[in-house]
């Protein structure tokens, strides 16, 4: 995405409390380089899963996953689209970090969409994050919401009222939440399309290699807080 200013970054990252967003970013920049801060992560990931990965081969998997997913629409996804933009990486390794990278923003870019067309907002994150399912508080903390939810304001915001009750979603909650989880999966069908009959080697082998990360102590094992991540 370049250099956007705090705004528009907590505009893309959509369910974190927008001013701790900018406050943190605009540290960032005082602390770091974009290019810096981006090339120090690049080989680190490099490093990690290349260790993890233990001689595997990626090559395959990474193309695969590759060419499903830069052809995606980019349209109201500006994660996906800035992260594409940087282009297909030499190494075999390091473009498969990219690759699911893409796949995770296109999601999570389309999630944000689906969730703004609900009437999903800043301040509602803290509601969508409030399910007893999810385990309370914890993805509100890691989203910065923990002041929202420690004081009640959970489910306040005008678009959310009726969608919570008590720190937990309501009836209503849960079939606005479904559905939002149900558009977002519609929108991510080309990429699966895209895979073919492809789609279970490379699910599976992402899984293992997921697992040994998992393992590696580089991935949380609480699949909640991987998600939240």
């Amino acid at each position: 995405m370049g250099s956007p200013v705090g705004y528009v970054v907590a505009a893309a990252f959509a369910w974190f409390e927008p001013g701790l967003v900018r406050v943190l970013y605009d540290a960032a920049l005082a602390t770091v380089t974009r290019q810096r801060l981006i090339d120090l992560r690049d080989e680190a990931t490099r490093t990690s899963l290349r260790d993890v990965l233990d001689g595997a081969d990626p090559t395959e998997i990474a193309n695969l996953v590759a060419d499903a997913v830069e052809p995606a629409e980019g349209m109201g996804r500006p994660l996906f689209s800035g992260l594409r933009a940087r282009g297909r990486p030499a190494d075999p390794v390091r473009r498969l970090w990219w690759a699911c990278d893409l796949v995770r923003e296109h999601r999570g870019d389309s999630h944000v969409a689906a969730a703004a067309a609900a009437g999903i907002g800043h301040r509602a994150g803290a509601d969508k994050r409030a399910d007893r399912a999810l385990g309370r508080h914890a993805p509100a903390l890691v989203h910065g919401h923990e002041g929202l939810v420690a004081r009640g304001h959970a489910g306040r915001s005008r678009p959310a009222r009726g969608r919570v009750r008590d720190g937990a979603l309501t009836d209503a909650g849960r079939v606005v939440r479904l559905e939002i989880e149900a558009r977002t999966d519609a929108q991510e069908q080309s990429v699966v399309d895209a895979l073919g009959e492809r789609l279970d080697q490379v699910c599976a082998r992402l899984d293992a290699w997921g697992s040994q990360c998992v393992q590696a102590g580089a991935f949380p094992a609480d699949v909640l807080k991987r998600a939240a991540d």
